[in-house]
């Protein structure tokens, strides 16, 4: 199945992305981004990892701008960091971003997470457009609800892998607190924000309403919420 499943991948949805990235994206290299492309270097020698390719975009899929980045392939992985994360993050918050990028290499989510995304798009748009799709959709609930409990374990993964990485727990939180809410300015506090996690925490544990509504909207997003991460550094750190 796995077999299968990559070669699947690798014809449609990867090389879509492929096609997209040469297109629209500049490609990391000493001659261009070379700073970029020295710190993925040293994060792959640290996870002995084989470096993979590189790309800095402006737009995402969707024609839209994107402060992200993220991950892709099976066989030979690529990376793709957009340009509005980048002017936000501190050096040190950049080698964090990648080291969380390459964790997801490192630790072999690529050929599934690749898989669930797929999945996903596919009820999302194709699927959920036609009277069958629906049904489709509909008896497919608990199918997604496991992508995303996946999609959200692999993310707290890639999250320990950084922290492993840069030694620095307090690096990694100041680059998922940007994620939350960072400017260009560089007004975010993040002792502030890590309380605002610690009270979330509170209030999820204590009030069920409270823990109604976080786990509504959280089955509705890829990613776990930063607060949410911030929370498991600090505990995976601080036992």
């Amino acid at each position: 199945i796995d077999m299968i499943l990559k070669k699947l991948l690798e014809l449609t949805y990867e090389r879509m992305y492929r096609v997209m990235c040469n297109a629209n994206s500049l490609q990391v290299s000493q001659a261009q981004f070379a700073d970029l492309d020295t710190k993925l270097e040293i994060v792959c020698q640290t996870l002995g990892v084989k470096k993979p390719k590189l790309y800095v975009s402006v737009t995402n899929e969707f024609g839209g701008m994107a402060i992200n980045a993220m991950t892709m392939g099976v066989e030979e992985p690529f990376i793709v960091i957009y340009a509005g994360l980048l002017e936000r993050m501190s050096e040190e918050e950049i080698f964090a971003i990648l080291a969380h990028e390459v964790g997801h290499i490192h630790n072999q989510h690529l050929l599934y997470t690749m898989a669930a995304r797929t999945l996903l798009m596919l009820m999302a748009t194709l699927l959920g457009r036609t009277p069958v799709g629906g049904l489709i959709n509909t008896i497919g609930i608990p199918i997604q609800i496991a992508l995303l409990m996946w999609y959200h374990k692999a993310e707290l993964s890639c999250d320990r892998t950084a922290v492993l990485v840069t030694q620095n727990p307090r690096v990694v939180m100041g680059a998922l607190m940007k994620l939350a809410g960072g400017t260009l300015k560089g007004d975010a506090n993040l002792d502030a924000f890590i309380k605002q996690a610690k009270a979330f925490e509170k209030s999820y544990e204590e009030d069920f309403l409270d823990k109604f509504y976080t786990l509504l909207l959280a089955s509705q997003s890829s990613h776990p919420f930063p607060v949410w991460r911030i929370s498991e550094i600090l505990k995976w750190t601080e036992d």
